[in-house]
């Protein structure tokens, strides 16, 4: 085979190569990414209802970070977050 004939081949895979894995990346990639679910719980509630949950799958709430709180001391007013730390005797 010639010299050039081979680099047109090598470039011509490498583009369908990076074409292909576009179109794959394309497809797939949302469904992997985050979904947003509105809850029919107001915030706090739907908090209360997820420490009783972590709480009964026995399971235990070290620390909540309310960055709303944290944020405020900032002088960023931010929507509510809570961020709970969770721990697993078993699996600590």
């Amino acid at each position: 085979m010639k010299k050039g004939t081979l680099i047109w081949t090598g470039i011509g895979g490498l583009v369908v190569g990076m074409l292909v894995a576009f179109m794959i990346v394309w497809f797939v990639m949302p469904s992997m990414m985050m979904k947003i679910d509105e809850s029919p719980y107001s915030f706090d509630v739907a908090c209360e209802k997820l420490e009783a949950s972590i709480e009964d799958a026995g399971w235990k709430i070290p620390t909540v970070h309310d960055l709303q709180k944290t944020m405020k001391k900032y002088g960023q007013d931010v929507r509510p977050v809570k961020v709970f730390e969770i721990c697993h005797p078993d699996h600590a």
